[in-house]
């Protein structure tokens, strides 16, 4: 990754930005106009021109403190992720930062930008390219964070609880409507709360903010969420496992105190800045009393958990109870799902992954409502907190479910047959893997999925969805089956056919439509079509060697057995299978070249010359498919960081528009609404390039 060139370590295959010899790692930093101020662990500042990337001056961090536009809390960089123990900033409202964080073997660069709602922020972070190991703060703070994010400030305290980012938050508002966003965010805010209070607090915000908090959100009416649905939702958030319930007595006493480690290390001047004079005598006090209210309301906090930690048995149980036999993954009412599945027209008792109950032939009843009323009130009493990894991989299961239906139907057999093939995927030594499950079982899954999606309220003004047969799943499977991507595999048993869906097909198929939409995008159809070409053909190259040969995993770093098992190609056989003509085959390698997407070697010195030519000093073409998929990361983060800047530029100018109200004529208004287009189409590219970065990344 880095090499040492002239006495500084130097990143390979990236923007060479001087890293110090030393390991210490940074922690925080803060970004001038054409300068970068970069905040050591060892106390120490130093300062980065933005243009030469040469370091300019090293000095005291207290000496510079001072200055800064606003106070930074420093925290150990070693220090594992802690859900209870939040980010601890302070800004203030007015802050506009530009943000770019040096390590040792990465560079981080982070766009911020701050707008002020009633008690929320707004934060917009970028990553410049992908880390190979996170030692920045905490892993999972950084996880995910590739889009636009949200900032939660206590009103009394003005203290950040923690950095949420947005696409949790659309993810759960499009499976669980508005109250499972709401409900995710109280997670997300506190650490760990008790699912009561989260209840509570969940209906308050919602009837202050009025909105939501992610971007193209629609104002909504306070009436349209109740107690009932905000525990309901919040049981078919903890059956899905994105809210996990702290089981232990360890858990809670590891919450409670981070949850002091964190009100001790607040920095006693890490309130909002005060603007002109008045007594500096009073500020410490009025500090004091900050501190006294956050140890008041912390206290509390680890006391009613402290107190809820001794029913956390008979909260099990009820665990128990109410999600089935043994949790949430399994199947406690698969004998009467069976019976509904052999006659659709019978009631069926599913729900138990959903938390609400099963209704009657499809429909809502009385008696599903009265079992739905059950659930709500016999949730756990322990503490619960967010599961960021589960809900990674609910993430990615959409995206996958969306891939099948785009792939082979629409129709609405075919999604939830592929949800029900999903539910055995699991994240296993950093990798999605599923198991075959039999045919009965998905007949069941299917017929349960159906009962949930009555239950959920989307089909309150149309007619329920009644259940499926078990011969028009089959049927659904095996069309699934022929198709020609190979999905979905078929595993022959003594009980009868069971069916998995690959993931790795899946994976493959989407990371290369994603490839070939950024390269059509970016260098047109031709180099697409290209880079295509070459993947495949080393891929298939790649596959064969490997399999006569046993030749080691080319995902390693062995250089010289990547270019032994290589494919290489000159622009002439380009020119010849990809049906282009020699100068577009020979501009379309050299731009891919050029751009990190393909590499470049003389032929001699890889043993690829053809035996039509005599001259071997020519250039030929090879790629690694880990490589490609690293560049298209990168691409997509430079990309979004220019689309933050262009949309800093379109806020800026509106801000200015906002104070010529009082002598607005129509071409102040034609502006300002083009300016408001234009901030909207932005935030649409970002939620686009967010989708691509998602499969890119977490599949």
């Amino acid at each position: 990754m880095c090499e040492l060139v002239d006495g500084k370590w130097l990143r390979k295959n990236s923007r060479m930005w001087p890293i110090p010899t030393t390991t210490i790692i940074p922690s925080y930093l803060v970004i001038e106009r054409g300068s970068t101020w970069v905040l050591f662990s060892d106390g120490y500042l130093e300062c980065f021109d933005s243009k030469t990337l040469a370091r300019t001056k090293r000095i005291k961090s207290m000496e510079r403190r001072s200055a800064l536009g606003s106070q930074i809390t420093n925290l150990p960089s070693n220090t594992p992720y802690d859900s209870a123990s939040p980010l601890t900033q302070s800004y203030s409202a007015e802050l506009h930062l530009r943000v770019t964080i040096a390590c040792y073997n990465c560079v981080l660069q982070l766009h911020v930008t701050i707008a002020c709602y009633n008690c929320m922020l707004q934060l917009h972070v970028t990553f410049a390219c992908i880390l190979d190991q996170v030692c920045i703060a905490d892993h999972h703070l950084l996880y995910g964070l590739n889009s636009i994010g949200v900032v939660s400030i206590n009103k009394e305290t003005e203290e950040v609880h923690s950095i949420i980012p947005i696409k949790y938050l659309a993810f759960c508002d499009q499976r669980w409507g508005i109250a499972g966003k709401h409900l995710l965010l109280q997670f997300l805010k506190h650490g760990f709360v008790i699912p009561d209070k989260a209840v509570d607090e969940a209906i308050r915000d919602y009837q202050e903010l009025k909105s939501t908090l992610y971007a193209g959100g629609e104002s909504v009416s306070s009436s349209e969420v109740s107690t009932f649905k905000m525990k309901q939702t919040l049981a078919q958030m903890f059956a899905t496992g994105v809210v996990c319930a702290c089981s232990t007595m360890d858990d809670l006493v590891s919450a409670g105190s981070s949850e002091r480690r964190r009100v001790e290390d607040v920095v006693p001047t890490s309130g909002r800045k005060r603007r002109g004079g008045g007594d500096e005598d009073a500020r410490p006090k009025r500090m004091a009393t900050k501190r006294n209210v956050r140890q008041r309301r912390v206290g509390g906090d680890v006391q009613l958990l402290a107190d809820s930690a001794i029913d956390m048995a008979s909260a099990l149980s009820a665990e128990s109870r109410l999600f089935g036999q043994d949790g949430p993954d399994e199947q406690g009412v698969s004998d009467k799902a069976a019976g509904a599945t052999s006659n659709p027209s019978a009631g069926g008792g599913g729900g138990g992954g959903g938390g609400g109950g099963g209704g009657g032939g499809g429909g809502r009843g009385a008696g599903s409502r009265s079992r739905g009323q059950t659930v709500a009130t016999e949730l756990p009493r322990g503490a619960f907190r967010s599961n960021f990894e589960q809900l990674n991989l609910e993430m990615a299961k959409q995206v996958v479910e969306n891939f099948v239906a785009l792939r082979w139907s629409n129709a609405m057999i075919v999604r939830f047959t592929a949800r029900a093939l999903l539910q055995s995927a699991r994240r296993l030594d950093g990798r999605i893997v599923t198991q075959a499950t039999p045919f009965e079982e998905v007949c069941v899954q299917v017929n349960r999925l159906v009962q949930q999606e009555n239950e959920s309220g989307q089909w309150q003004d149309k007619e329920p969805l009644a259940l499926y047969e078990s011969d028009k799943v089959f049927k659904a499977l095996d069309n699934m089956s022929r198709h020609a991507d190979r999905s979905v595999k078929v595993v022959k048993r003594d009980a009868g056919a069971a069916y998995q869906l690959d993931w790795e097909a899946c994976r493959g198929h989407l990371q290369a439509r994603a490839l070939n939409a950024l390269l059509s995008a970016r260098f047109g159809a031709d180099a697409a079509r290209v880079f295509a070409l070459v993947l495949d053909r080393q891929g298939r190259a790649t596959a064969k060697l490997r399999a006569e040969s046993n030749m080691p995993d080319l995902g390693s770093n062995d250089n010289a057995a990547f270019l032994r098992y290589s494919r290489f190609w000159n622009d002439a056989e380009v020119s010849s299978y990809a049906l282009l003509a020699p100068e577009t085959a020979r501009r379309c390698l050299n731009v891919l070249a050029a751009s990190g997407y393909l590499n470049k070697h003389l032929a001699d010195s890889v043993g690829a010359c053809p035996p039509t030519t005599q001259n071997k000093h020519f250039w030929v073409f090879g790629t690694r498919e880990e490589d490609a998929r690293q560049t298209a990361i990168e691409s997509c983060y430079q990309y979004v960081a220019n689309v933050f800047e262009r949309k800093e530029v379109e806020v800026e100018k509106l801000q200015k528009l906002a104070l010529k109200a009082d002598q607005m004529t129509d071409e102040l208004a034609f502006e300002m609404t083009s300016r408001e287009i234009a901030e909207d189409l932005l935030e649409a590219s970002l939620a686009g390039i967010d989708q691509t970065l998602l499969i890119l990344t977490e599949l």
